[in-house]
């Protein structure tokens, strides 16, 4: 039975929004329980029931304390989950929960979905705010008010020696009813795993009702192609920017190198310069354990984000050459000329821990970088700020310490690459905007019974 459409959450602690300095940001929970928790459709062997993981998060352009917010509900621990979940607050206190329209459980359009997986959010000139996810294939959904969604439009179907993976969308803050789709379509080979992928860029200029064919901007070489992307908009110089990560030979490792690139179109999206190389990223990918369980951790993919007021760009990652190979902590690098040339990486963590699962945003000269700090002792989120660009930080941690190990731990599926381990999460949400960095993030519980919940949390960076 499909769930209603509308779920309101009351959250009663209220949200003070903290400053770096005090050492502490309130917090509070996005997430409860499960409204997909009466449907099998999706089968019920290797859920993580009222699990919720890899929130996004997004800001309105006119309002930047309306907040909408999307993530996984009850994960499976081979891949995928049982539907998606839309939050809105324009306080930070109080929330709405949707249910998304995407999957079997949720019916319509893409109940064709056993599954749905990797939604992403992001909020237009007009206040429209769009969802992209996966299935089987890629959709988008749109909304006036973050509460009720319209029924999905197909962007790309898997099928034909091809799958779809890992969408990301980019409404234009500048332009009334326009926004970017990306993805990655894997080549699907005779024998092995896919290890070719296509980025294909779909856009819409009517609000999401009608979409352009999609269309190839970055190619794949033989072994290798882009793996995770996203459409960044520089609104003043009128350019766009595509930045990935691409992956040679499948797994990640010291035989299979992994890139991150950067290319930039100056006409809406139609041509695009050829990738040029950010830098190499040395992470240990899926060799990171958690020191308490030994568990591998699964990693994240890399984050990117514009200063419209400057035109920077930054790219934050995982990557181990701080540490001298032996775990993964954060870097960062930045562009200052359109994505030419890039500054060496630069370490934002502090300290011997493990860093993973980063998320950056900047603006007007100030960087925020969220990331989860994993010890023996327990694991948190960290939130670093830069007030000069990205040239030093001051740190603190936000939300609830947890256990990592009590987060779903998934198998992961060799045939199609998709790697085990701990899961919070490919990525999560950060916004920097009027001075305040507000965080989307999951945390685990010792409950199995409720494994991981969605957190919120705001500091003030000037």
């Amino acid at each position: 039975m499909a769930p209603s459409a509308v779920i309101r959450l009351a959250v009663v602690a209220a949200l003070a929004f903290a400053t770096a300095a005090a050492g502490r940001a309130a917090w509070t929970t996005i997430s409860a329980h499960s409204p997909y928790s009466g449907c099998a459709a999706a089968g019920l062997d290797g859920l993580f029931a009222d699990a919720e993981v890899e929130p996004s998060l997004a800001a309105d352009p006119r309002n930047p304390r309306r907040l909408v917010a999307s993530y996984q509900q009850d994960r499976f621990t081979n891949g995928g989950a049982r539907g998606l979940v839309a939050a809105t607050s324009g306080d930070g206190r109080t929330w709405v929960r949707s249910a998304l329209p995407f999957g079997a459980c949720a019916g319509g359009r893409t109940a064709s979905w056993r599954r749905a997986s990797d939604p992403w959010v992001s909020i237009g000139a007009d206040g429209r705010a769009y969802v992209i996810a996966v299935g089987n294939g890629i959709a988008v959904s749109t909304s006036t008010d973050g509460r009720r969604w319209s029924a999905p439009v197909a962007l790309a179907a898997n099928g034909g020696g091809f799958l779809t993976d890992k969408p990301t969308l980019t409404a234009d803050p500048a332009r009334r009813g326009v926004a970017y789709a990306v993805w990655q379509r894997f080549l699907v080979p005779r024998q092995g795993p896919p290890v070719e992928s296509d980025t294909m860029l779909s856009v819409t200029t009517d609000g999401g009702r009608r979409w352009s064919a999609a269309r190839v901007i970055a190619a794949h070489a033989a072994g290798s192609g882009d793996v995770a992307s996203a459409i960044l908009v520089d609104t003043a110089r009128r350019r766009l920017y595509h930045l990935a990560y691409r992956q040679s030979g499948g797994v990640p490792g010291p035989g299979n190198p992994s890139l991150l690139l950067a290319q930039r179109s100056g006409d809406g999206g139609r041509t695009w310069t050829s990738q040029r190389s950010i830098a190499a990223m040395r992470w240990l990918g899926g060799g990171s354990r958690d020191p308490a369980s030994g568990d591998v951790i699964r990693p994240g993919v890399p984050s990117f984000a514009i200063d419209s007021a400057t035109g920077a760009l930054y790219a934050a990652w995982q990557d181990s050459r701080f540490s001298g190979g032996r775990v993964d902590q954060i870097a960062i690098a930045r562009s200052g000329d359109g994505g030419r040339t890039w500054t060496q990486p630069r370490r934002v963590d502090a300290g011997s821990a493990i860093g993973i699962v980063p998320a950056i945003d900047a603006d007007h000269g100030s960087v925020a970088v969220s990331y989860y700090t994993v010890g023996g002792a327990g694991s948190r989120l960290t939130l670093a700020v830069s007030t000069d660009a990205g040239r030093h930080f001051r740190r603190q941690a936000v939300g609830p310490s947890f256990a990592l190990a009590d987060a779903p731990l998934l198998a992961g599926d060799p045939e199609i690459l998709v790697p085990p381990g701990l899961f919070l999460g490919d990525y999560s949400g950060l916004v920097l905007r009027g001075g305040v960095a507000s965080a989307a993030f999951a945390t685990a519980n010792a409950d199995p019974a409720n494994r991981t919940d969605i957190r919120f949390a705001a500091v003030r960076v000037r």
